[in-house]
Parts: C-alpha cells; sequence; structure tokens
C-alpha cells in the first residue's frame, strides 16, 4: 500500500512537471535569460568550452554553475534541461522531508510534513529559472533527512554523508557555513554518547565537509593567493543589505548599478575609490562588510528598526522577488500548489517545542534558524528563504500532528493563529509602495524578455506597466526606449532615456543608451558626450569606451581617440582591434 508521503511526492513530480512544461511554452522569462540567470549559463558554457569565466577568486559559490555545465556538457547548452533537473529535485525533496518527519514523529508527522512541502507553489516557481535556489533547497531537504538519520546511527557512513552534504551546501550557497558550525556543535552537544566518540563523531563530518569545500579554496588560493573559502562576494551583499537605503529587502547601494554583470567590477572599484588605495577582491569584500557593520554601528535606532523589519519580512506571506516575482506568476498550474507561507509558520510555531526535544527533528531547527540568520544579517528574498521551507516544512508537521490530537495548549495554538494573522496581513497593509516598486521591476524584466522574444507590443505593454507603477524607476524607461527603438519610434524613445537621465543623472547605462540612440540619429557631437559622462562614471565599461573612441574618429578628433584607448589599455579594458588599428594604438 503506498504511504501518504509517496503519493506526495508522486502528486509533487506531477504538478511540478506541468508547472515546468507550462512555463517552458508560454513564460517569456524561462526562454530569455537575465541578471544572475544570464551570468550562470555564461559560466556554465565557459566550464564546458575549458575557457576562464572571471580571474581570480570566485566571486560567487560556484556548485550551481558547476552543475548546469555538467547537464550542458551532456545535453547541450539547453536551460530547459536544468528546470527538468530541477523539478525532479523539487519532488525528491518532498519525499527526503516525509521520510525524515517520518522518522522524528511517525506515520502522521511524515505524511504532513510531505504534503506541506508538496502544496507549497515557491519551490516549482524556481525550478524555471536558473539560479541555485532549487539545488540548495534539495540540498537542505537532504541535509534534515541525513542528519536525522544520524541522530539514531553510531555508523561512520552516516556522518560522512551528512558532511559532504553540508559541504556541498556550503559551496552552492557560502552561509550555509553557519549550519555547518551549528550541526558540529549538535553533534558535540549528544548527551547520549560518550565524549571521546563525540569528538569522532565531530571528526568525521568536519573532515567529509571539508573534503568537499577544500578543492574550491585551494583553487581559489592558486589563482588569488589568497584564502578565500568559498567566494567574495559576501561583503558586498551585506552592504547591499545594511546600507543607508536598506530595507530588509534588496537595495541598491549609492554608486553601484546594481547589476550583477558589473558588480564584482563595481564593488572594488567603490571600495579603492573610498579608501584610496588598490584591492583585491577579497580586500574589497572586507572593506564592504566594515562599511555595513559601521553603518549599524554608527546609527543604533536605525539598525534596529532595519532587523525588525527584517524579522518581518521573514515570516510574511507575501514572497519577496529578486528580479522574479511570484506576484505575477501567470501559470495556471500555481494553483496546484495553494498553501502560503503563513500555514507553514503558523504550523511551525505549534510544532517547536516537540522539534527541540526530538533528537531527530532537531537539525530542522537548526537549518531553519541558520537560514533565518542570514536573512536578518544580509536581506530577505524569496528566493533565499526557500532553504529555511524543507526544515520548516518538517516542524509544521509536527505542530500539525500536535493540534490535531488536541495536545497543543490553548497558548500554542493562539501563537500560531497570531503568526498566521501576522505573516498573511503584515505585507499587503503596509507595504504597498514596496510591493509596487519590486512588481514595477519584475514587470520590466519581463517586458525585456518579450522585447528579446521580438513581441513588442507586449514588451511596450509591460514597461508601461511598469512605470505606472513607479515612475521613478529609470531602468523601465531606457528598456521601453529599447523596445519604441525597435517598434520605428525614435522620437518617443529619446523622450524616455532623457527621462531616465532626469531621473538618476549619475546612470553610466542611460548616458550610454542616450549615446547610441544620438549617434544613430547622426548627432555625433552630442553622442560623443554622452559617451564620455558614461566612461566617466563607468571607466571599467569597455563599451563606453570604444564608442567614445569611435565618436571622436568620427568627428575628426583623432588625439582625443588616442588618449581614450590609452586609458582603456592601462585599465586593462578590451578594445576594438579596428579602433586600435585606426589609433595607432
Amino acid at each position: 500500500m503506498i504511504r501518504a508521503r509517496h503519493a506526495a511526492a508522486v502528486f509533487a513530480a506531477l504538478a511540478h512537471g506541468l508547472y515546468t512544461a507550462a512555463d517552458l511554452r508560454a513564460n517569456p522569462l524561462a526562454a530569455h535569460l537575465l541578471h544572475d540567470a544570464a551570468r550562470y549559463d555564461a559560466w556554465a558554457r565557459a566550464i564546458v568550452s575549458g575557457s576562464a569565466f572571471e580571474a581570480g577568486a570566485y566571486s560567487q559559490a560556484p556548485l550551481y554553475p558547476l552543475l548546469v555545465a555538467g547537464v550542458y556538457a551532456v545535453l547541450g547548452p539547453r536551460p530547459a534541461a536544468v528546470f527538468v533537473l530541477q523539478a525532479v529535485l523539487g519532488a525528491a525533496a518532498v519525499l527526503l522531508v516525509g521520510r525524515a518527519a517520518e522518522r522524528a514523529g511517525g506515520a502522521s508527522a511524515g505524511a504532513w510534513g510531505a504534503w506541506l512541502l508538496a502544496l507549497y507553489g515557491v519551490p516549482a516557481f524556481f525550478e524555471t529559472k536558473l539560479l541555485p535556489a532549487s539545488l540548495v533547497f534539495f540540498l537542505v531537504a537532504l541535509f534534515v533527512e541525513r542528519a536525522g538519520a544520524c541522530a539514531a546511527s553510531s555508523g561512520a557512513r552516516p556522518l560522512a554523508a551528512l558532511g559532504g552534504t553540508l559541504g556541498a551546501l556550503t559551496i552552492a550557497n557560502a552561509g550555509s557555513m553557519l549550519l555547518l558550525a551549528l550541526t558540529l556543535g549538535w553533534i558535540a552537544w549528544d548527551a547520549s554518547r560518550p565524549p571521546r566518540r563525540r569528538v569522532v563523531r565531530v571528526g568525521l563530518c568536519l573532515g567529509a565537509a571539508l573534503a568537499v569545500v577544500a578543492p574550491v579554496t585551494v583553487r581559489n588560493l592558486a589563482v588569488s593567493g589568497e584564502l578565500v573559502p568559498v567566494a567574495t562576494n559576501g561583503g558586498i551583499t551585506f552592504w547591499q543589505g545594511n546600507n543607508p537605503n536598506a530595507r530588509g529587502v534588496y537595495s541598491t547601494p549609492d554608486g553601484f548599478s546594481g547589476a550583477i554583470a558589473t558588480q564584482r567590477a563595481e564593488a572594488r572599484r567603490v571600495a579603492e575609490a573610498e579608501s584610496g588605495r588598490p584591492m583585491s577582491d577579497a580586500d574589497a569584500s572586507r572593506y564592504w562588510f566594515a562599511r555595513g557593520r559601521a553603518q549599524l554601528l554608527a546609527h543604533p535606532g536605525d539598525a534596529a528598526a532595519l532587523l525588525g523589519r527584517k524579522l518581518m519580512l521573514v515570516i510574511a506571506s507575501a514572497e519577496q522577488p529578486l528580479e522574479y516575482s511570484s506576484r505575477l506568476d501567470a501559470n495556471p498550474f500555481r494553483r496546484a500548489m495553494p498553501l502560503p507561507f503563513a500555514a507553514l509558520a503558523a504550523l511551525a510555531v505549534a510544532g517547536l517545542a516537540p522539534a527541540l526535544r526530538l533528537r531527530a527533528a532537531q537539525p530542522a531547527v537548526l537549518a531553519a534558524a541558520a537560514t533565518a540568520a542570514t536573512l536578518l544579517a544580509f536581506y530577505v528574498a524569496s528566493r533565499y528563504r526557500l532553504a529555511m521551507v524543507p526544515a520548516l516544512a518538517l516542524i509544521a508537521a509536527l505542530g500539525a500532528v500536535r493540534l490535531r490530537d488536541r495536545e497543543a495548549s490553548r497558548s500554542t495554538a493562539a501563537a500560531a493563529a497570531a503568526v498566521a494573522a501576522i505573516s498573511l496581513a503584515w505585507f499587503p497593509a503596509t507595504q504597498g509602495d514596496l510591493a509596487r516598486g519590486q512588481d514595477a521591476m519584475a514587470l520590466c524584466d519581463r517586458g525585456t524578455a518579450l522585447r528579446e522574444s521580438g513581441r513588442i507590443p507586449e514588451a511596450i505593454e509591460d514597461y508601461r506597466r511598469s512605470i505606472a507603477l513607479a515612475p521613478d524607476y529609470p531602468f523601465a524607461h531606457l528598456d521601453l526606449a529599447k523596445a519604441l527603438t525597435r517598434a520605428g519610434r525614435p522620437d518617443e524613445a529619446r523622450r524616455e532615456i532623457e527621462e531616465a537621465v532626469r531621473l538618476q543623472p549619475a546612470l553610466a547605462v542611460a548616458r550610454f543608451d542616450l549615446g547610441v540612440l544620438l549617434f544613430e540619429s547622426g548627432r555625433i557631437a552630442e553622442a560623443a558626450e554622452s559617451f564620455a559622462e558614461a566612461f566617466r562614471l563607468a571607466p571599467d565599461d569597455a563599451d563606453a569606451g570604444n564608442n567614445l573612441a569611435g565618436s571622436y574618429l568620427e568627428l575628426g578628433r583623432v588625439e582625443e581617440a588616442r588618449e581614450v584607448v590609452r586609458r582603456m589599455r592601462e585599465a586593462g579594458l578590451p578594445v576594438d582591434p579596428p579602433l586600435a588599428a585606426a589609433t595607432g594604438r
């Protein structure tokens, strides 16, 4: 007879499969990769081709692009194949959590854990995005299951498997180093085993984890000369969550474009400009960590308010988008997975006491706590909070059984109901301006995917909807200008670019886009001025430098073109060969 948790896994496989198929057919964002997804795609292609993607230590955790590269090596560069694999991992996570919940609380808890996870639709939403979220989600589910197995085992193999899982988690998401530390403490705190045995168990788990992480650390040391355990983007990510503009979600700090493609170079360049000394990527990361800490210490009242806001965002049922907004999801199969985060949070409140008491459930508490701590330290986004969900589903399963059997006290039930109410109501009731800004960005990205697929009228409609939600968002104006240019409406396009420049005069890409439009309309001198300003604002932008030099050559200002090429050479920027030949450099 099929168990309820197995039925949940079958349901999840079917629902996630149908969701993936529908998204591949109708969602332009599944076919046209943007931002982080485009970066991971390029990184994986570089790995397959054997070419260098970036110099120095990894700027981001490398396991996910390595996984994508593995798929590409076998099946060709097909993101759709990765999406199918991610859907399989999502269904497997349901089975793992069901097994872990059954081990901790019996068959009924196993059924609840599996079905709670199967009915939560956010994992399926991220499975059609080329992002590490699905991989980290699966690895956390595997951690919860393996750690629970280790609680009742004395063998070395389960501990090695647990350590390997933690190592994989660490090189998939560097923040998981906190979970590794907590897990080692949990193993050491096992009063049921003699002290010497506990030391051996800690050593086995740590050794297996280090065996997975060490190749990344050694590689980073070899190519950069610095000890970088996993990646160098921790500092700038901390600053994004704790700069003066921070609101608990991703916030673009002053002096940054917000583009992932240039984030690494910008983090180093801005840090060097502020400190007055040259920096490596690791130096820049330490600098931004220090800046973030200084900001929090200098404004303790604001820091406390920001922490409280992050805490509310952690428990809010509303999913916080970072590029992709589930609020705009039009996939019809999302209705098959209607469970809100509020249900998981409320049931977890009811299940927390038994989870803390039961040795096999304690790792789930550690995983949920580690993810929550990372979100509070950095910032809250749905794709990062997703790592909490497998652990939360196990704890919630214990709570559901407890409430069903009337074992929970009235105060516990009341606390669960209060958390559910706050989770559902706080964000929509108080954060309308933030939601409008988030949806404006997501609409702008969808418009870009539509534009790149040739669906220009639909793209223009999405851009105008984005501007209606957030009129001061400059990128919507810039992207609308591109669509209007494709539609043969250059005058309207120029007005949109000029509006973006007015909204954010220091936005290099706006100056660049204006230069392109002016150049194409034959206004070369004005184009050169715009390119010059773009290159001043973004001196590491090779396109701006090349276009500026080319404009000077068109105007017969050869010496000025040579000077631009000289500056590009000194900065290590690639110069277009025709420009190099024309300027003799």
